[in-house]
C-alpha cells in the first residue's frame, strides 16, 4: 500500500467515499490558495490487513483522486497515504504535523450522528492543528460566499480561532463576524427579578468590553477584512447555527473541557457539526495541543 508521510504543514484531508467530495475539495482549494502541499488519506476501516484486491482497488482509487485533483490545480504538489484500521487514528496522528486536517460529513439524513462522531467528531476532538468538517451536500454554482463567523467565549483563549478565521476571510477577499452569546437561566423556571437582571446587565457590560479587547489590533493586522461584531443573548448551538447561516466558514475555539459552553466535548460539539449548514472549523488551543502532544 501506499504509505508517503503527510508533508510538513501540508493541509490533510481524509477521503472515504462517498462522504468526502466536498472535503476534498475543500481541502485542494485551501492547499493551492496558500501554497501548501495536500496530502490524502485514505484509510479501510476496521480491518487489520487487506486482501489484495481490496489494496490494489483503494490504491487505485486513490490514484484518480489525485488525477481529479491535478486536473483542477496542476502545480499542486499531493501526496497520499491508504492503509487499513482507524481513520481517526490516522488523521488524529497526522494533524501534529499538519496545517490543517480536512475531513468529510455526509449530508443531513443520511447517517445517524453516531457515525459521524465516529470520525469527524474524534477527529474534531482530539486534533492538533485546526479541523475542518464539510459536509457532502450540493452547492449552488452562482451562491455568493458569505462571511466568516467566529464563535467567541469572551477571552483571551479565542485568540486562536480570532488568527484562524481573519486569516480565511482575508485569504477569501470576504468579511468576518464575530459572535459572543450567554443566557440566563433560572433551575426553577422563574422570571428574573430586579437583582438577576441587574447581574445580567453587569454580565453584557463585561462581555462588550471582553469581545472590544479581543478583536482590537486585528483591524490593523487585516485591513482587508471589514468586521461585524455580535453579542446575543441566548444559547450556544441556535444562536451560532443562525449566524453562520449562507456562511463561508464557521469557526470556533477549543478549550479541552470548557471553553465556549463545553464545545468538543458532549453534545454541543455534535449538534454544531451536524446541524451547520457550511462548514466548520474547530480551532484547539495551545492547552489542547499540548495535551494531545502528551498523550501520544
Amino acid at each position: 500500500m501506499k504509505n508517503h508521510t503527510a508533508p510538513m504543514g501540508a493541509i490533510v484531508v481524509g477521503v472515504a467515499e462517498p462522504t468526502s467530495g466536498a472535503a476534498l475539495r475543500w481541502a485542494a482549494e485551501q492547499a493551492a490558495h496558500t501554497s501548501r502541499p495536500l496530502h490524502v488519506v485514505h484509510v479501510i476501516e476496521g480491518l487489520t490487513h487487506a486482501p489484495v484486491d481490496l489494496e490494489d482497488h483503494v490504491d487505485h482509487a486513490t490514484e484518480g483522486t489525485i488525477g481529479q485533483v491535478l486536473e483542477t490545480y496542476p502545480g499542486l504538489r499531493v501526496t497520499a497515504a491508504t492503509d487499513t484500521g482507524s481513520a481517526a487514528a490516522a488523521l488524529v496522528a497526522a494533524s501534529h504535523t499538519a496545517e490543517m486536517v480536512v475531513v468529510g460529513a455526509p449530508a443531513h439524513g443520511v447517517v445517524t450522528s453516531v457515525v459521524l462522531g465516529s470520525v469527524s467528531l474524534q477527529v474534531a476532538t482530539h486534533g492538533a492543528c485546526p479541523v475542518v468538517v464539510v459536509h457532502d451536500r450540493p452547492a449552488a454554482a452562482d451562491a455568493p460566499e458569505g462571511r466568516v463567523v467566529v464563535g467567541l467565549d469572551a477571552s483571551e483563549r479565542s485568540e486562536q480561532a480570532l488568527e484562524f478565521g481573519f486569516e480565511q476571510a482575508s485569504r477569501r477577499g470576504i468579511g468576518l463576524t464575530a459572535v459572543a452569546c450567554w443566557s440566563w437561566e433560572d433551575s426553577g423556571g422563574n422570571v428574573p427579578g430586579p437583582m438577576e437582571v441587574g447581574l445580567w446587565e453587569n454580565a453584557e457590560v463585561q462581555d462588550r468590553r471582553l469581545v472590544s479587547e479581543l478583536l482590537a489590533g486585528w483591524h490593523e493586522k487585516y485591513p482587508d477584512v471589514s468586521v461585524q461584531r455580535r453579542l446575543v443573548p441566548g444559547r450556544t448551538v441556535p444562536t451560532l447555527l443562525k449566524e453562520s447561516e449562507g456562511a463561508a466558514l464557521l469557526v470556533v475555539g477549543s478549550r479541552g473541557r470548557g471553553g465556549f459552553a463545553g464545545l468538543l466535548l458532549g453534545s454541543v460539539s455534535q449538534r454544531i457539526l451536524e446541524r451547520a449548514t457550511c462548514p466548520v472549523a474547530i480551532v484547539p488551543s495551545p492547552e489542547v495541543v499540548a495535551e494531545e502532544r502528551i498523550s501520544r
